[in-house]
């Protein structure tokens, strides 16, 4: 089931992550988006977190529906739909690499840009480590996005579980992603285990996941509220979702985050008015390719500053990138994710007779 305001949410999203990344090219955010509602346009960290919600959401819908299957044909369309696309925007990372030939960290950039992006030379080890989707920072350093990827996937691998539970009572499966998540969170910052592997790194991000089920499942209930609220309660429940959406998360994923994240999702396709601006062409062609920009804008970027830093001014060049970006999203969607998705589907088609994993 495609919710079309929800698709466009996601490409609103993913254009926030590439502002956020623009924004870090420079060594300081200027005071006039620092301190003002502008700040909500470079929340890339909390896009992230409307992210890992939309996906409980979406997930959710496709496992109770009447086309839900089996545990292997789910698993084999999400990690198809998620894992090939990565790996040809990882290899892109490293071919462009080696084509811009970095000599070293730039000047009068933001420390991002120098301190997690490309200080790797992406020798064969390298990019196989990338690939192998591990929780090591230096490892995911050709395209730092693919931290939230590791978590994506991860997760949904194992959501078949999180939506029985919330099918069965969404209060106890709300409470107890909380604690799952809250356990992770310290376990994680307390003993930094320094695995390759790292289940707290993913488990702390759980919560979000039934936050979306959650959604789904009280879905009907929550067009009936907003469809009863005034135009002013209404109005007044987009600011309480952006100002604490305009925060940068902290710990546990960022409650207040969360929270407001929750709340964009739920009136993104509750709030009519709303839903139907969601549903215009641009938004929507957005939703389209928000997969593919969330993937290569950051190889584009990096790749245009080591090429121009020198020649024009930054304002320029992060302007350049996100043009070239938003051409090759639409590239990159028709000839790798498209037949990705189009894969997917074909193997989830023929993996086990179907049966329903979540009952009706």
């Amino acid at each position: 089931m495609r919710i079309g305001s929800l698709d466009s949410l996601r490409g609103i999203a993913a254009l926030i992550v590439v502002a956020s990344h623009m924004r870090l090219m420079f060594p300081e955010t200027p005071a006039w988006i620092k301190y003002s509602p502008l700040r909500v346009l470079i929340a890339g960290e909390s896009a992230v977190t409307v992210f890992f919600i939309l996906s409980g959401l979406v997930l959710y819908l496709a496992l109770t529906s009447r086309d839900g299957g089996s545990y292997w044909s789910f698993a084999a369309k999400r990690f198809l739909r998620i894992y090939p696309p990565f790996c040809v925007a990882i290899l892109i990372s490293a071919a462009l690499w080696y084509l811009v030939n970095p000599a070293g960290p730039m000047l009068d950039v933001g420390n991002w840009a120098n301190e997690y992006s490309w200080h790797l030379r992406p020798i064969w080890s390298v990019v196989l480590a990338h690939l192998a989707m591990t929780d090591v920072q230096a490892w995911q350093s050709l395209d730092n996005v693919m931290w939230s990827l590791v978590i994506e996937l991860r997760l949904s691998l194992i959501f078949p579980v999180i939506a029985v539970a919330v099918k069965r009572d969404w209060r106890v499966a709300m409470a107890l992603g909380a604690l799952i998540s809250a356990a992770c969170f310290y376990i994680e910052r307390s003993f930094s285990p320094d695995w390759l592997f790292n289940p707290f790194q993913t488990g702390k991000y759980l919560y979000l996941f039934v936050v979306g089920a959650v959604l789904a499942e009280n879905s009907s209930q929550i067009i009936k509220v907003s469809q009863a609220l005034s135009g002013r309660a209404r109005l007044g429940l987009w600011c309480a979702a952006l100002i604490p959406f305009s925060v940068n998360p902290i710990h546990f994923g960022g409650i207040p985050t969360a929270v407001g994240s929750a709340l964009l999702v739920a009136l993104s396709f509750a709030d009519v008015k709303v839903r139907d601006a969601l549903t215009a062409s641009v938004p929507l062609w957005l939703g389209k390719i928000s997969y593919s920009l969330y993937l290569i804008h950051v190889p584009i970027l990096i790749a245009a500053a080591h090429l121009l830093n020198t020649t024009i001014p930054m304002i320029y060049i992060v302007a350049l990138a996100a043009i070239i970006a938003l051409c090759a999203s639409e590239i990159f969607y028709r000839t790798v994710e498209r037949p990705s998705i189009n894969f997917g589907r074909t193997m989830a088609e023929r993996l086990l007779p179907r049966r329903r994993l979540v009952p009706a």
